[in-house]
């Protein structure tokens, strides 16, 4: 027992002292590793916080280079997502895209958790570096709360033209609930502006209690104006209940810009009676609106007084106010207050005013000044010369441009080689034209059509149909309506009636025809290439008729000798309201000259003078003229002419030589030639004519005479010439030509219908030869005339029953009008011949003119 009980004493106090020790050794232990884990977590603190000091200590001072670099020797656990987003603000404010990227990859890589924070600096980034497609990716995975990142991406989406991006990005900010500021609607509005839907936009605006705010309230007038939307925008602008000048110059631009200047004034008077103190914008474009010099004198007193006198923009501005307006002394003075401010700007305002005014000289002199002053002409400056040249013919001015454009490497630019070729078509040096035209490196439709419409012009009808089919084959621009309006003349000029007539579906499946210049411009080809029906046709489809259709169509009648018509028309124009000009009664009267209408010439002429208070013109007193002197009536258009209270030209008399010519008066043709001699000395057209009145009176000592007193001059005459289209081809032929292949047949058939007129009665006016021979000479003569030749090929090559259509550069003689005459009775077949003076309509053996040509 006692032993027991010692023994287990004895054991007891080890056990004790074993517990107790242990006991202090774990709680040392964990004592130990407290301490352990504190100076760890310590010293990674400190190594984080070292990271992040230095990184914010680079970005503070900029330096974008070292942060990047250091962000990269550090890891994930030792960046802060706030340095982060200091060095993402860093990138976009340095727009280093490269940068930026390398950060975006780092965060990517080590699996930052991209919060709205984090995000909306990585979008700010790729926003403020351009890369608007990686911004938008980091919209659609974050969602950025505030709205100044979204109001950027949407102003920067509708900056590059991305107006459906930037619409599409607001109304994913309205989806997810962001609250919307009032810069977020001027943003978005810049895109409504280019694409549908601004109507909703305006009512979301309206609903979301921004109406009232002016940035707003502006942004949507603009969206309105730039629809041409003026009366909206106006709404808006009444119902904003403050507005600021911004306010005040939208409107008044609006009105000006979309045509409404008087609106647009009137709102610029109320503005200043609403005390709103006016600023440069403001006068800038009211001068815009300014019509009349003296509105724009009161203009210029305000800017006066706004001190903005000084302001280069107002002045620039008021010298094209002053020169538009015609006003050039005005112009010359501000000119000459802005001493060394003019620009290149100033001169070409001042230039282009010269050049409204007609004063070319004036204008290159200016253009040779600024060079001198060391002021660089731009383009305008160039392209305002040249205008000038062109409006008022001046070849070798404009050629001295053009080596000033060689010199300075310009004629590379396509405005500068288009305003070149325009200048040399109009001043009809088409060579030089040309030449531009082939050396353009890239051409534009304003470039084709140009030389289209200089060839049309300048009568050469064949290169502007050459030089269509190969921009057709070319296919790199598509003609317009313009193009279309060039070549019509051309068709009409050749009387290319087939080809015309392709001219005209094109325009039908191109609904051109809604174009009024286009419209009349097919019923002119129409009635001059003989085709009076189908001109009428398209005459009256013509919707609204202007004068000038109404003159085209009298003048087609008055061509074809339906001078009857030609009066109905002229009085039914009157009827609906349009009044004639001088251009219409040189129609109508022309129309009653070639149809011998002579009371009716007179009614209208004295119409014209005592009704309609026209002046008569050389042209109008030469159709009165000509038409007493067709119908015989010599003597009294001698006196007329005599009675003119204008000095008469070599129209006036040539017109009375020729009535001499179709009633064989010998004595006064003499008188009369003399006098035409005297005023156009160069012209062989007359010395010919008078040969021709001497020839037919077989006065052939005269002839000689005349004949040598033009090989003394040196004058060479015109020749004969006629031209006839067949299967899109145009055939021309001069007297006595034998180069057609079909020469062989051509003289065949016309000894064959020679031989029938024998067989009728009907012997050849040899006295139409023109030449002092014997009958079998002056006979082979005339079958060599070229409208016979003309029309025997049309006979012989195009289909049964179709119209035979002959142009030619002279007046038709009368052995071959007879002899057309016939040919239609042989043939049965319709035949127009258009010659220098008229229309000639064949058909069963009678023509229109009845004598009258």
């Amino acid at each position: 027992m006692a032993i027991l009980s010692s023994s287990s004493f004895s054991l007891f106090p080890t056990h004790q002292f074993q517990t107790k020790k242990h006991t202090r050794l774990r709680r040392d232990l964990t004592s130990n590793r407290a301490v352990f884990i504190k100076n760890r977590d310590c010293l990674i603190n400190r190594s984080l916080t070292d990271s992040n000091i230095q990184l914010r200590r680079l970005i503070e001072s900029g330096d974008l280079v070292n942060s990047v670099k250091l962000l990269h020797q550090s890891g994930k656990q030792d960046i802060d997502p706030r340095t982060l987003c200091s060095v993402l603000q860093l990138c976009a404010d340095s727009r280093s895209l490269k940068d930026g990227k390398e950060i975006d990859s780092f965060i990517r890589s080590n699996g930052f958790v991209l919060d709205s924070n984090l995000g909306s600096k990585l979008a700010l980034m790729y926003t403020n570096c351009g890369d608007l497609v990686e911004a938008r990716r980091v919209f659609e995975q974050v969602r950025i709360e505030k709205a100044l990142f979204w109001n950027l991406l949407i102003n920067e989406l509708g900056k590059v033209g991305d107006f459906s991006g930037s619409i599409e990005l607001f109304k994913k900010m309205m989806s997810f609930g962001i609250e919307m500021d009032r810069y977020t609607f001027s943003c978005v509005s810049k895109s409504f502006t280019n694409v549908n839907g601004g109507e909703e936009f305006h009512g979301y605006v309206l609903k979301s209690g921004f109406g009232d705010c002016n940035s707003v309230g502006n942004s949507v007038m603009a969206f309105y104006l730039k629809k041409k939307r003026v009366e909206s925008a106006r709404k808006v602008f009444d119902e904003m209940s403050e507005r600021d000048v911004i306010s005040w110059n939208s409107m008044i631009n609006g009105y000006i810009d979309n045509g409404l200047a008087e609106e647009g004034l009137s709102v610029f008077v109320r503005m200043l009676c609403s005390g709103i103190e006016v600023d440069l914008a403001t006068l800038v474009s009211v001068l815009a609106g300014c019509v009349d010099s003296r509105l724009g004198r009161a203009v210029h007193g305000i800017g006066l007084k706004a001190c903005l006198g000084q302001e280069d923009r107002f002045c620039n501005k008021l010298l094209d106010m002053y020169s538009k307006c015609g006003d050039l002394d005005s112009a010359k003075i501000v000119f000459a207050g802005m001493s060394d401010r003019r620009s290149v700007v100033s001169y070409t305002s001042l230039i282009a005013g010269y050049a409204r005014e007609g004063l070319a000289g004036e204008a290159v002199k200016l253009f040779a000044e600024m060079e001198e002053e060391g002021i660089s002409p731009d383009v305008y400056s160039v392209t305002a010369v040249l205008n000038c040249c062109a409006r008022n013919r001046l070849l070798d001015e404009g050629k001295r441009v053009h080596e000033w454009i060689k010199e300075n490497d310009m004629g590379f630019d396509m405005f500068v080689s288009n305003a070149l070729m325009d200048m040399y078509a109009k001043c009809g040096s088409m060579r030089e034209a040309e030449l531009v035209f082939s050396e353009m490196p890239v051409k534009d439709i304003y470039s084709w059509n140009t030389v289209i419409g200089g060839y049309s012009k300048n009568c050469y009808a064949n290169e502007a149909l050459s030089l269509f089919s190969l921009m057709l084959e070319e296919k790199r621009v598509d003609p317009d309506e313009r193009t279309v309006a060039c070549l019509l003349p051309a068709c009409a000029s050749l009387s290319a009636f087939d080809k015309g007539r392709e001219i005209h579906g094109y325009i039908m499946r191109n609904r051109y025809f809604s174009d009024r210049h286009i419209a009349n411009s097919l019923v002119d080809m129409y009635a001059k290439c003989g085709a009076l029906l189908l001109a009428r046709m398209l005459f009256d489809e013509i919707a609204s008729k202007d004068l000038v259709s109404w003159t085209v169509m009298i003048a087609g009648y008055g061509m074809h000798g339906f001078g009857k018509e030609a009066i109905a028309l002229f009085n039914q124009m009157r009827q609906a309201g349009i009044e004639p000009d001088e251009i219409s009664f040189v129609s109508v009267l022309y129309a009653c000259s070639h149809s011998g209408l002579v009371d009716e010439g007179w009614r209208f002429f004295n119409l014209m003078r005592y009704d309609c208070k026209i002046e008569p013109t050389l042209e109008h007193y030469a159709c009165i003229v000509d038409m007493l002197a067709r119908t015989g009536n010599l003597l009294k258009a001698y006196r007329f002419i005599e009675n003119m209270p204008i000095q008469p030209d070599a129209t006036i008399w040539g017109a009375l030589l020729c009535g001499c010519r179709i009633h064989h008066d010998v004595k006064l043709a003499e008188k009369v030639a003399e006098k035409v001699f005297e005023l156009e000395p160069e012209n062989t057209g007359y010395y010919v004519l008078m040969a021709n009145i001497y020839a037919e009176a077989e006065k052939w000592e005269e002839v000689r005479k005349l004949r040598a007193r033009i090989g003394r001059r040196g004058l060479r005459k015109n020749p004969g010439c006629s031209w006839i289209e067949i299967k899109g081809r145009v055939n021309i032929f001069v007297a006595g030509d034998s180069s057609n292949p079909e020469t062989e047949k051509i003289e065949a058939f016309l000894r064959g219908v020679r031989a029938r007129m024998r067989e009728e009665g009907l012997s050849p006016q040899t006295k139409y030869a023109l030449i002092d021979a014997k009958e079998m000479e002056k006979e082979e003569a005339l079958c060599g005339h070229s409208e016979k030749l003309a029309m025997a090929l049309g006979i012989l090559s195009s289909g049964h029953g179709k119209i035979i259509r002959v142009t030619k550069n002279l007046r038709v003689c009368g052995d071959c009008h007879e002899m057309a005459k016939f040919m239609s009775k042989l043939t049965r077949r319709e035949i127009v011949l258009r010659d220098s003076n008229r229309f000639h309509q064949f058909k069963d053996g009678h023509c229109s003119c009845r004598g009258f040509w």
